[in-house]
Order: structure tokens, then C-alpha cells, then sequence
């Protein structure tokens, strides 16, 4: 959702999320991840990714103990 949007929706309005989109933001896009997602609170969301042992992003994440790899 871009600003323009954001405003067009009114003040104090909330994003609303779908497992599909929790899913599609937070799934890695170097191997076949599952992601397992809750809403702990309104618009307040926990996902846990499951990479793939062979993922090379998960494998420089280990590698580098958590440092040096970029979280978009």
C-alpha cells in the first residue's frame, strides 16, 4: 500500500492481512521456504520461516552467524 493510498483509507485505519499475503512477504525467494504466521494483536504479526536445508541465503545466514545478510 503506498502513501496516497494509506491516506485515500482515512486516519486511524488499519491494514488488513491475509495468511496469502503474510506468506508472500515473508517467504524466502532462494528456495521453497514454508512460513507459519500468527497475529499475536490487531495488525501485530509473529511468521516463522522454514528454509530448505540446501537455501544458499539461509547457508550465508548461518555461515556468518546472523551478520552481514540483508533483510528486505
Amino acid at each position: 500500500m503506498n502513501r496516497r493510498n494509506r491516506r485515500a483509507s482515512g486516519p486511524g485505519r488499519r491494514l488488513t492481512l491475509t495468511p496469502a499475503d503474510i506468506r508472500r512477504v515473508t517467504s524466502c525467494p532462494d528456495c521453497g521456504s514454508e512460513v507459519e504466521s500468527i497475529e499475536l494483536e490487531p495488525s501485530v504479526y509473529e511468521a516463522v520461516v522454514r528454509h530448505d536445508d540446501t537455501c544458499p541465503w539461509f547457508a550465508a545466514f548461518q555461515r556468518d552467524r546472523g551478520y552481514g545478510v540483508r533483510f528486505w
